[in-house]
């Protein structure tokens, strides 16, 4: 009996390619093997040795280390106006009205339970689930931040304008959403009512990517020359493979494809995987 073991957050389903949120920006220069595919707002050309290398934070300009891929740990210092190497999540203290800050680091939260008002500080901390808006809970949240955070058990914090307060409510579809203000503006768009994000209903400005409701995935979109659709990754060209995906996929000079850059973690355990499931074949045909 051979037991087969495997799970990842990417899918390409009928042209489209949807990411889950640790699974994005995995990409390195070093994966870069030709001129044209060498990033040069984040990878610098080394013409002697044909090798594409990361830039230093402190080189990456403000528009582009705000969207620096994590691998990078690069991140901008709001204050300093600078860009500079990230450290981790808890290193970073922001005023209570900066608290989104957070997330502008590398995989970190805003730590609710850390708020000190005696000095109007928040604390970061490492993510605790795989959501680009995590939240511990709800309920600790200043309503000026009160804006589609999504906790552990899957609520979203929705502003409670009546009592003034942040409230944890189970929202599995746009139409859950009463009210344009409510309206999740990373997964939905207000059109008489509520409704789910999808390419084709992106501008040309906003053709990049939407969010999954609990901004767990990303979809890529990409640009036609007359409508958005969704992004195939098949049809992407050296130069495009790249920027286009947000480093999440590189160009393969041997394949001449656009190719997924897989987190070393699940790498690493996919390996483990594929030993345990060999060790399991070999013990059964003794």
């Amino acid at each position: 009996m051979i037991i087969i073991l495997g799970y990842s957050l990417i899918t390409i389903t009928n042209s489209s390619t949807v990411l889950g949120y640790f699974d994005a920006g995995q990409c390195t220069c070093e994966y870069i093997k030709e001129q044209g595919a060498c990033h040069p707002n984040f990878c610098n050309w080394n013409v002697n040795t044909n090798e594409c290398t990361k830039k230093v934070c402190s080189d990456i300009k403000q528009s582009f280390c705000l969207i620096s891929p994590d691998k990078f740990k690069c991140i901008w210092n709001f204050f300093e106006n600078r860009c500079e190497s990230f450290t981790k999540c808890s290193d970073y203290v922001f005023p209570i009205e900066n608290g989104n800050l957070c997330y502008t680091l590398v995989k970190c939260q805003a730590d609710i339970n850390s708020i000190d008002y005696s000095n109007e500080k928040i604390r970061c901390m490492d993510k605790e689930i795989h959501a680009q808006y995590a939240i511990s809970n709800c309920e600790k949240v200043p309503l000026y931040h009160c804006n589609w955070l999504v906790t552990p058990d899957g609520k979203q914090c929705i502003k409670n304008t009546l009592t003034n307060t942040c409230d944890g409510k189970v929202v599995k579809l746009c139409s859950d959403f009463s009210t344009s203000e409510l309206c999740n503006p990373y997964a939905c768009y207000w059109q008489d009512q509520c409704k789910q994000k999808t390419c084709s209903s992106l501008t040309q400005k906003e053709c990049i990517y939407y969010e999954s409701l609990d901004s767990k995935q990303f979809t890529f979109c990409n640009w036609n020359g007359t409508s958005c659709i969704d992004l195939d990754v098949k049809t992407l060209t050296m130069e495009q493979c790249w920027p286009y995906t947000y480093s999440s996929y590189y160009w393969n000079s041997e394949t001449k494809i656009c190719e997924y850059c897989e987190r070393e973690d699940y790498a690493n355990l996919m390996s483990k995987l594929l030993l345990f499931g060999a060790l399991i074949l070999f013990q059964t045909l003794q």
